[in-house]
């Protein structure tokens, strides 16, 4: 696959993470329903920007994505700074409200 096609459909992808957050943030359901799509992506997507942005996400989310917690600790402990620090931040969030 060429950076190219990487980068835009990292781009495209950070906007359906952020659409996300949104849906969380209008409804409690949506909350849910979000944090399992956010959960997966920081497990499986192979795309280390999308990792960050759903680690970011996370956050913002805040105590209703405290199922994806395990998630989260597992990305902390990754070998990229952003990623590690996006994943501590959120950690922090979920577990201050």
């Amino acid at each position: 696959m060429d950076d190219t096609y990487i980068y835009l459909f990292g781009s495209l992808f950070g906007t359906y993470v952020l659409l996300l957050v949104t849906a969380a943030w209008i409804s409690h359901a949506g909350a849910a329903a979000s944090v399992a799509q956010l959960k997966a992506v920081l497990d499986d997507n192979p795309s280390l920007a999308v990792r960050q942005r759903a680690a970011w996400a996370l956050g913002k989310i805040g105590i209703a994505a405290k199922s994806a917690e395990a998630s989260l600790r597992k990305a902390s402990a990754s070998n990229d700074p952003r990623l590690s620090r996006l994943a501590n931040q959120s950690l922090a969030e979920i577990n201050s409200r």
